[in-house]
């Protein structure tokens, strides 16, 4: 009976190390596993912390506009204008508020000028660094005669100091576009 019993404690002896082994193996793998779980979201926040963030520029402030289109009666500059000889228009842009090109207000004006022979000004629109998307402008028409001619007259407020551009252009009836711009300066 002391051999089996002998045997048997022997049994019991390996069946309790291969459980202790097999234990703290596992517990190991478990520790493994939660150290590099925890770890590999201390190094990401570690990266995140040292690496640079990216600098998003503001959004550049956009002014209000204001277009007021009138008939008119002038004649073109010749030295302010441009006079297509083909397709008999004229356009011409001048400041209003300013002397010459340089504006020490924040509101710019800008008057326009078109005129036209033979077709009636269909509508007109302006693409520039001061608004979104190009503005468009309807134009009434009423009258043959006074719809030859318009005088627009285009008002910023809220200009952003520093170097603009206004690029217009004003539709004819046939489809013609008469195209003008003005590059200009705001130093408040």
């Amino acid at each position: 009976m002391d051999i089996v019993n002998s045997v048997s404690d022997m049994r019991r002896q390996t069946l309790m190390f291969v459980i202790i082994v097999f234990a703290s193996l596992a517990f190991s793998a478990l520790v493994v596993l939660f150290y590099s779980f925890n770890t590999e979201g201390e190094d990401e926040n570690h990266i995140n912390n040292i690496s640079p963030t990216p600098t998003v520029s503001p959004e550049p402030k956009k002014a209000i506009v204001e277009v007021i289109v009138k008939p008119w009666d002038g004649a073109i500059d010749p030295v302010n204008g441009y006079i297509d000889p083909v397709n008999r228009y004229g356009i011409e842009v001048e400041t209003v508020n300013s002397d010459g090109l340089l504006f020490r207000d924040d509101n710019v004006s800008l008057r326009i000028n078109v005129t036209s022979e033979s077709w009636v000004i269909q509508y007109a629109y302006f693409a520039s660094d001061l608004v979104v998307d190009e503005f468009e402008i309807s134009v009434s028409k009423s009258n043959y005669e006074i719809d030859l001619k318009k005088s627009f007259l285009i008002n910023f407020y809220d200009v952003p100091e520093g170097r603009h551009r206004v690029d217009f252009t004003a539709v004819l009836h046939d489809g013609t576009k008469a195209v003008a711009f003005i590059d200009f300066f705001v130093d408040t």
